[in-house]
């Protein structure tokens, strides 16, 4: 038994081919894709200004999910590497001890690899005082709460007019 294909079916079969080819060697824009807290939150401050409540809403409620996961995983991978580069057997006067640079700057190396794999290679969130000042006083909640408060307007106004009209 032989299988025959005409020119145009062996063009198509090998144009799929190609292109599954090239797919598998350049990877989607979403995969490992980070979108820092800091960028979520303005977003969500520029949606609130602009009185887009559920844009709002959505926003806020991930910045704050984002920036918990962030520092979550930043502590993870502080512990982890505390472990595999233990200063601990180096006494406090000898931090210029070349054995102290040399651990000090692997756990920091091991460090820096697991945020990189934990985010994806994005860029790191830059720290901002001012930024870290409005999370840590509960801000970002102050905003969740007038945003979402008026997305329940919204529906409820709405749902009134479809009931009794």
């Amino acid at each position: 038994m032989t299988l025959s294909c005409d020119s145009d079916t062996m063009s198509v079969v090998l144009w799929l081919i190609f292109v599954s080819f090239i797919c598998t060697q350049f990877p989607s824009q979403s995969q490992n894709v980070y979108i820092g807290y800091d960028q979520l939150y303005r977003s969500a401050i520029i949606a609130y200004e602009q009185e887009h409540w559920f844009e709002c809403s959505s926003l806020m409620n991930r910045a704050i999910k984002a920036r918990r996961a962030y520092w979550d995983n930043v502590i993870e991978c502080r512990s982890e590497c505390s472990v595999v580069h233990p200063l601990l057997d180096i006494a406090p006067e000898n931090v210029l001890d070349p054995i102290y640079v040399y651990r000090a700057s692997q756990r920091s190396k091991c460090i820096e690899d697991c945020k990189s794999s934990k985010f994806g290679g994005q860029l790191e969130t830059t720290y901002n005082d001012e930024l870290e000042n409005a999370f840590n006083s509960l801000v970002p909640y102050d905003y969740l709460q007038i945003c979402a408060y008026k997305v329940k307007c919204i529906f409820f106004y709405f749902q009134y007019i479809v009931d009794y009209v």
